[in-house]
């Protein structure tokens, strides 16, 4: 196998550096594996030049290390990406845009590009170090492939590249106009006039130029060429002509310009067309400084969730293309017009790059981006588990796990706790301190989003839950738990009920509103128990909790309505056998009572009201009854 032929072969079939470097070691593995030994260390000892490039440096590629291993699939993500677009068809002698993008990662920023041509007859590329070219096609007589590859370093020294190929198909015609690519100081553009075969008689060309972003006078501006028309007669067997055209060396700073010559070709009675084109150089390579500066030299401060345009008091003299970058995307990214949008409490750069062009080089600038809280406290609540809906709070039976899930969400920070936070945690096995559960009987209860404990004492729970965002401001949500509240367990039964229309049962203050863990001290019929106004309904009147088996209880707890407080009532117990009074109360004031009993075993408990509120004495009211004791689990 020649070593063209492996060339050749690998210019075709790579698309970047790095997949040319993959084919490259394989072709090493190959040839040294026949004799053994290790690839890699060959491949030092033997010099071989490494296909992976190094970086960009005065405008050509700089070979990497001998020996440079591939990079890992782990990093491909923190690699510039670069695109040039599809495959492209062209004629020759015709122009034709290089166009490719190219994007950092995050926390880096491009700083040089290079347009670079990897196979085909040589194309002058204007610009190489700019994203857009205009190249002139060459005059080719057979199908050709060209290959140009962009190649993108960032800040971090980073390299990645994409290829992109043009297929050249020549069309016959008559006559062939030739131009170039031409630097202005030569004073001269020289096109090709070809004939496709020697002719038998005289043939007569005419000939004209015409502008195209370069003015011969059509325009009132600066002259780069000098315009011309005549004719030329190519003689009996004569198939090559040239015509110069003058160009003006002027002193102006200018981008690659360019005009065509068309022509006209007489061949006996037949007429044949034809146009070339010239592109006019203001100089070899670019040499000239420019500068980017914007409007506030920073660093800048902004509030989380705001957007911010720091726009650029100079833009630079050059014509290549501005992009802009962050070096952190998760505290702020910045779109392609220069606009940021604040997404993190942090710090950032922005960077402004200007690619260079004919005659100026790249340029870039900077400038620091804070970003910081308006110190909105989290919105914070907690769930409810699934065992009660009731959001006010829930019993337990004393040694049952209590779940309960906090949910915390910040303007600022997003979610609590971020996943900054989860990931820190499960990496160094330190709690989420941050977030905090923390009860009015026991004290603290644990660290992060979730409380699950069966240590909880017998009694109401007050359980708040805060969490503290990253600026230090907390917010608290609370709900209660009933630790040995065995009322939930009971059927309560009234003596009677009050009902504001009978129609409707749903109005009703009914008497299982009583154990239904709900500590509102409110007036409603969704909150208390009320008894009948009929005219036959007397006090006393009775609300009566029944257990399917005996209990024991320890203390009853009385909840009233705020504003109507009973003033008379009795607590009496049943334990099948017999009733007997816990407690005899008169002119109670109290919104709640508490009650405490010995360890008494009760299979029915009743309050008997004998006294209603001041305002409505014929009304019992009760809110909530509470009692902690010990039910058998098995009962």
């Amino acid at each position: 196998m020649s070593s063209n032929f492996f060339n050749s072969f690998i210019s075709r079939m790579s698309r970047n550096f790095f997949g040319f470097y993959l084919l490259a070691a394989v072709f090493v593995i190959v040839l040294t594996g026949c004799g053994g030994g290790d690839a890699s260390k060959a491949a030092t000892e033997n010099n071989l030049p490494s296909p992976v490039a190094g970086g960009i440096d005065g405008g050509v590629l700089v070979p990497g290390d001998t020996g440079e291993s591939p990079i890992p699939p782990s990093s491909l993500d923190s690699l510039p990406q670069v695109s040039v677009g599809p495959r492209q068809f062209a004629d020759p002698n015709v122009l034709l845009n290089l166009r490719g993008s190219a994007v950092a990662a995050s926390g880096s920023q491009i700083v040089k590009t290079l347009w670079t041509q990897v196979t085909g007859p040589d194309v002058v590329i204007p610009a190489p170090e700019s994203l857009d070219n205009i190249i002139l096609v060459p005059d080719v007589n057979l199908a050709t492939q060209l290959e140009f590859r962009l190649t993108a370093q960032d800040s971090e020294g980073r390299i990645n590249s994409a290829t992109i190929s043009i297929l050249v198909k020549p069309v016959p015609t008559f006559v062939k106009v030739i131009g170039g690519v031409f630097n202005e100081a030569n004073e001269k553009a020289v096109f090709k006039i070809r004939l496709n075969a020697p002719s038998t008689s005289p043939v007569s060309v005419s000939y004209i130029t015409q502008d195209g972003t370069a003015n011969s006078g059509s325009r009132d501006e600066g002259l780069d060429y000098v315009a011309a028309s005549g004719e030329i007669i190519f003689a009996a067997g004569e198939v090559l002509k040239e015509i110069p055209i003058t160009l003006v060396n002027d002193v102006d700073e200018e981008d690659s310009e360019t005009f065509s010559l068309q022509v006209t070709a007489i061949d006996g009675t037949a007429t044949h067309a034809n146009t070339g084109v010239a592109i006019i150089r203001n100089g070899t390579e670019p040499n000239l400084s420019q500068s980017l500066q914007f409007s506030e030299s920073g660093p800048i401060t902004i509030y989380l969730g705001e957007q911010y345009n720091n726009n650029l008091s100079s833009a630079g003299e050059g014509t290549g293309d501005i992009i802009y970058s962050s070096s952190d995307t998760s505290v702020a990214t910045v779109n392609a017009q220069g606009l940021v949008t604040s997404l993190a409490i942090g710090t950032t750069t922005i960077t402004a790059t200007k690619f260079a062009d004919d005659q100026y080089l790249s340029a870039s600038t900077s400038y620091n981006l804070d970003v910081i809280s308006r110190g909105y406290a989290p919105s914070v609540s907690i769930l409810a588990p699934n065992e009660r809906e009731n959001p006010d709070g829930y019993s337990v039976q004393v040694g049952d796990t209590v779940y309960l899930q906090g949910v915390a969400f910040d303007r600022e920070d997003g979610e609590l706790p971020t996943q900054a936070q989860l990931d820190a945690s499960e990496k160094t096995g330190e709690p989420i301190t941050s977030l905090t559960w923390i009860s009015d009987i026991d004290g603290f209860l644990s660290y992060g989003d979730t409380l699950e404990t069966n240590k909880l004492s017998r009694g109401t729970h007050e359980i708040s839950y805060a969490a503290t965002d990253s600026s230090g401001n907390t917010t608290i949500a609370s709900t209660r738990v009933l630790v040995g509240n065995i009322a939930p367990w009971a059927s309560a039964e009234a003596s009677s009920t009050f009902c504001p229309d009978v129609e409707d049962l749903a109005d009703c203050y009914h008497s299982y509103n009583v154990n239904d863990t709900s500590l509102s001290h409110d007036l409603g019929g969704l909150q208390s128990w009320v008894n009948d106004d009929s005219s036959d309904i007397k006090l006393p009147q009775v609300m009566s909790l029944v257990w399917w088996q005996n209990v024991t209880v320890d203390s009853v707890d009385i909840y009233m309505t705020k504003d109507y407080v009973m003033q008379d009532y009795d607590i009496e117990y049943s334990d099948g056998e017999g009733w007997f009074t816990l407690a005899s109360v008169t002119g109670n004031t109290q919104l709640v009572r508490s009650h405490a009993v010995s360890n008494v075993a009760v299979r029915e408990l009743r309050v008997v009201v004998k006294k209603g509120s001041v305002t409505q004495p014929q009304y019992a009211r009760i809110n909530e009854i509470v009692v902690f004791g010990t039910m058998s689990r098995g009962g």
